[in-house]
């Protein structure tokens, strides 16, 4: 009752000041002992379905344990992908042959492509499922619940067997990620998508 208790405190607050909680938009992260975190979320009411694992705030991703290891990867991932620039800068005999600009518009140019495609890929699965994903998307999709829902949406028993995680088990094995993605790859072709636009 306390955890409703508290909620319901926000929702007054909010209320007196002419502000409204937006469940669709709202993310939730719970700071508890995996074991406990299940009996938790069936007192936040609305906030319940929006429980993540992680979430960005100012710049950082916090996560349940507060280990910051989300954070971790992001920045490792990010690091790298600079630095795989400067490789490729250095890869040339002569720094001289290469337009630092030309390069750096179409780096920016390829960025922001991708991240309209992304955004787009976002919209249609929100939209065909009724979800809300995390900002990460590919963090979401890659144990392949989400894909094998999109193909049986797109067409019905397509994904005839999908692994999904359980109270118990929050977190799929490598193994049932994997076979999820394979059904979806399986699904792609009985649909008819070129074997070329599975990037296999």
């Amino acid at each position: 009752m306390f955890f409703a208790e508290c909620v319901s405190s926000i929702k007054d607050w909010l209320a007196t000041n002419y502000l409204q909680i937006n469940s669709n938009k709202t993310e939730t992260l719970i700071f508890a002992p995996d074991h406990k975190i299940p009996l938790i979320k069936q007192h936040l009411g609305s906030l319940g379905p929006s429980v993540k694992s992680s979430l960005r705030n100012l710049g950082v991703v916090f996560d349940q344990a507060m280990s910051l290891e989300t954070h971790s990867k992001q920045l490792v991932r990010n690091c790298f992908y600079h630095l795989r620039n400067i490789l490729f800068l250095r890869s040339h005999k002569s720094l001289e042959s290469v337009d630092p600009q030309f390069t750096m518009r179409r780096k920016m140019e390829q960025l922001r492509e991708e991240l309209e495609l992304t955004e787009l890929l976002r919209d249609s699965i929100e939209s065909r499922l009724k979800v809300v994903l995390p900002e990460d998307l590919g963090s979401s999709l890659m144990d392949g619940v989400v894909l094998c829902h999109l193909a049986n949406h797109i067409r019905p028993r397509s994904v005839g067997s999908i692994h999904v995680p359980s109270p118990a088990v929050p977190k799929l094995s490598m193994a049932k990620c994997r076979r999820n993605v394979e059904n979806f790859l399986d699904a792609c072709r009985k649909i008819g998508v070129p074997q070329v636009k599975t990037f296999l």
